[in-house]
C-alpha cells in the first residue's frame, strides 16, 4: 500500500473533522501548508494560526508537535528537484555574498548537470 503524501494525509485528516472549514481543507489538498509546495515561508505556523482561528486550537497543537511534518522521502525528492536545487543554490549565494554568485558565473547550470547526487 502506497503511503499518502503529507499534503494528502493532512487534507484527509482535516476533512474528517466536523465543522472544519472547506477553505482549510482545500488549501491543505493543494499543498498550501506543505513545506515544499507552498509559497509561504512558514506554512506550519500559518496552518496552526488558521486552525486556531477556526476554533481548533487542539489541532494547532498537533501541528506544532510535528504530526503533519513532511517525511524524509519528501525532503529528498524536493532536494533533488529542479526547484529544490535552485533554492539550495540561491541560499548558498545569500550565505556567501563575496564575489559573483553561482548563477552569475554560469556555474549553476554546470553544477545542476553534475551534482544531482545526494546532498
Amino acid at each position: 500500500m502506497a503511503t499518502l503524501a503529507t499534503k494528502d494525509r493532512l487534507a484527509q485528516d482535516l476533512s474528517e473533522i466536523n465543522g472544519m472549514p472547506a477553505e482549510i481543507v482545500n488549501r491543505a489538498s493543494q499543498g498550501y501548508y506543505d513545506d515544499y509546495l507552498t509559497p509561504l515561508l512558514d506554512p506550519k505556523t500559518q496552518l496552526a494560526k488558521d486552525l486556531t482561528q477556526a476554533g481548533f486550537p487542539h489541532l494547532a497543537e498537533r501541528v506544532r508537535a510535528g504530526e503533519w511534518d513532511n517525511t524524509k522521502e519528501e525532503a529528498h525528492e524536493w532536494r533533488e528537484s529542479e526547484e529544490g536545487r535552485e533554492a539550495l543554490f540561491a541560499a548558498w549565494d545569500q550565505a556567501n555574498p563575496i564575489g559573483p554568485t553561482l548563477g552569475q558565473t554560469g556555474k549553476i547550470s554546470r553544477l545542476k548537470k553534475h551534482h544531482t547526487h545526494k546532498v
